[in-house]
């Protein structure tokens, strides 16, 4: 019989923060987006490593981030979204550079600020890895003719690209360091608080409904396998410019994919896409030859624009595929049966959480407004549920 007394009590802290960041993540994270704000995916980043860093004020524990970051990451995993693999991604990786930086640092101040630094800037490597992945190497020299071509308007032959990238590192770190710093201070404000004690949250365990897939959905281990292929076979061809082998493979798997997978196609249902892939082929075809010939069009650059976004609709629906596929209770069998019984345990509790998590918190506005009132309840009402069941 499964309950919270067997999840031992690193486990259960880690699955209060990751209920808790994946509340976050969907309160907080539908408000930036449905509001269209500009970098939504950075401040959300940055709005994390408040959460982290304020909960390692109450709980400090070593471990406790990264383990908080496995939970989260798996409770994304079913979400009906078909982009999964990203966000997921990028969840773990923030728990584990905070957790990496923290052993190494130390956990004072100066560790939470250059932890929070790096974890935010992160999601800027991470934009960067996805987008090369998506469309290839070929994205770098389309981005330098676009900057020699943008230098050349402006009349300032001698800025180089150093100070730019230099500048936008600069920036992200800087809002990372603040996001923790503002996390430490809120959660340093909270432990030395005399006032506690006033939000309880009562969680009922369910097994069975705890990590619940889409019955209408079906799974194939073997499909897993052959998506995988398809991608790199794929992608393969279109390196080595074997057009035809491409072509035939890739749009036989994108209608594959359509076929299948419903949910593959909201990704191409988002307008930035399209703005991306019509800059890419415009800016492609226009200043490919730039620098070499002077001609405002090349033959060669639309073919590679056309190549890049090709490539990039392999991506697309292939990882959303394997988004479906990992969500295969075959796989969540494997990866569970042995080794993992905390991790199991302590994600059935955390899916148990979330609803009440969610219903306790208040309006998203408020989350900017009165953060720190806010991040009080939030540690207070953890608190007193790591208390509930240590008492019973």
């Amino acid at each position: 019989m499964l309950s919270e007394k067997n999840i031992n009590a690193l486990w259960l802290k880690a699955g209060i923060i990751g209920s808790s960041w994946a509340a976050f993540e969907i309160i907080v994270g539908s408000f930036l987006h449905n509001l269209q704000i500009p970098f939504a995916g950075t401040m959300l980043s940055a709005a994390s490593v408040f959460l982290l860093i304020s909960f390692a004020q109450l709980w400090n524990e070593r471990g406790v981030i990264l383990r908080a970051g496995i939970i989260c990451a798996l409770m994304k995993s079913i979400s009906p979204s078909a982009v999964i693999i990203g966000p997921m991604v990028g969840i773990f990786m923030e728990a584990l550079l905070i957790e990496l930086l923290l052993l190494i640092m130390g956990r004072h101040i100066i560790g939470f600020v250059i932890a929070g630094a790096v974890a935010v800037l992160w999601s800027l490597v991470q934009k960067i890895l996805f987008l090369l992945l998506m469309y290839g190497l070929d994205l770098i020299e389309l981005a330098k003719s676009l900057y020699q071509y943008l230098i050349k308007l402006s009349g300032i032959d001698s800025l180089s690209s150093l100070y730019l990238i230099a500048g936008i590192v600069i920036l992200y770190m800087v809002l990372g360091a603040a996001a923790a710093y503002a996390g430490f201070v809120s959660g340093k404000r909270y432990v030395n608080s005399n006032v506690k004690n006033h939000h309880t949250l009562k969680v009922s365990l369910n097994q069975e409904n705890a990590f619940q897939t889409n019955t209408n959905q079906q799974f194939s281990v073997l499909l897993l396998f052959v998506v995988v292929g398809a991608i790199i076979a794929s992608l393969y061809f279109i390196n080595k410019q074997m057009y035809w082998a491409a072509g035939a493979l890739g749009v036989s798997f994108i209608v594959f994919c359509i076929y299948r997978y419903k949910n593959s196609t909201k990704y191409l249902r988002k307008p930035k896409i399209w703005i991306q892939f019509i800059a890419i082929t415009t800016i492609a075809a226009m200043i490919w030859s730039w620098a070499a010939t002077g001609s405002y069009f090349s033959k060669e650059g639309l073919v590679v624009g056309l190549e890049m976004n090709y490539r990039a609709l392999i991506i697309i629906f292939g990882f959303a595929a394997v988004g479906v596929e990992l969500r295969n209770p075959v796989v969540k069998a494997i990866l569970f049966r042995r080794g993992f019984k905390q991790l199991h345990q302590t994600l059935s509790f955390s899916f148990a959480a979330l609803p009440v998590i969610i219903e306790s918190l208040p309006k998203p506005a408020l989350f900017f407004k009165q953060r720190n009132r806010v991040m009080a309840q939030i540690l207070d009402q953890s608190h007193n549920m790591l208390q509930s069941i240590d008492d019973e």
